[in-house]
């Protein structure tokens, strides 16, 4: 036997012998194999995160059925999170209700006069969508749309006693989805000559000072316009165009 085929014999007698004594170590303290412990410290692991899921679900739906207030100001009703889409169908008709793929650009028109100081007001209802393929037969397939998640377009005023020019509005966005999202916001002029943009988090309706206006003043996420900025774009002559993105 050469030495390099002695050095692989001992090494092999060497692995043998640690995977043995090893073995001898997990018998003698929990009386199974190293095999047996490692296939049943990853079963339980399985299981733990098996049971935060479904925890974490139990949390959602509990949380779903609780009352809270319709975030659009003139309602006030409350209404469980499950049933915002409803309550907004069917209360809230004028409201316009948009469509639109995740990382798409959802333009429409901004009215300075749905600003109200004080009061959250619904802009928009937004339906977030995917495009769902399904095969109906060897020879084609169909495709259609799926609605994945819904989000509230809303404007705050917040208003300043001292001085009326340092008033200003947020546009924010929020999400009845126990999901994480992020938004891009922007509003500008027509022609895009002055604009202002802001991404950040999508803010979550499970947090229940999500529409309380204390809350929402300090939100750092969200669109803040002040007056002046208003004014500026308004003495332009054009109108003024919002932009929305869902990432």
């Amino acid at each position: 036997m050469t030495s390099e085929e002695q050095n692989s014999s001992d090494k092999s007698i060497t692995t043998t012998s640690i995977d043995s004594d090893e073995d001898s170590t997990f018998q003698s303290l929990f009386g199974i194999s190293k095999t047996q412990f490692l296939e049943a410290a990853r079963a339980m692991s399985d299981d733990e995160a098996s049971g935060a899921s479904n925890k974490r679900k139990s949390i959602f739906t509990s949380v779903s059925k609780k009352p809270f207030k319709c975030p659009h100001g003139p309602c006030n009703k409350t209404v469980s999170l499950s049933q915002y889409l409803t309550h907004f169908k069917v209360e809230h008709k004028k409201i316009k209700c948009y469509e639109i793929e995740r990382n798409d650009v959802l333009l429409m028109p901004f009215n300075v006069a749905s600003i109200i100081n004080s009061c959250n007001i619904c802009l928009a209802m937004i339906k977030l969508y995917e495009m769902n393929v399904t095969d109906v037969s060897p020879c084609g397939s169909s495709t259609g749309k799926v609605h994945t998640e819904s989000f509230w377009l809303m404007v705050t005023g917040i208003p300043k006693k001292k001085s009326a020019n340092c008033s200003y509005c947020v546009i924010w966005l929020f999400t009845s989805s126990e999901d994480s999202y992020n938004c891009t916001l922007e509003l500008g002029t027509e022609d895009d000559s002055m604009t202002f943009s802001t991404f950040g988090k999508v803010a979550n309706a499970f947090d229940r000072d999500c529409i309380d206006i204390a809350h929402i003043k300090d939100r750092i996420h969200s669109l803040v316009l002040t007056k002046k900025s208003l004014l500026n774009m308004l003495n332009t002559g054009l109108a003024l165009n919002l932009q929305l993105t869902v990432h």
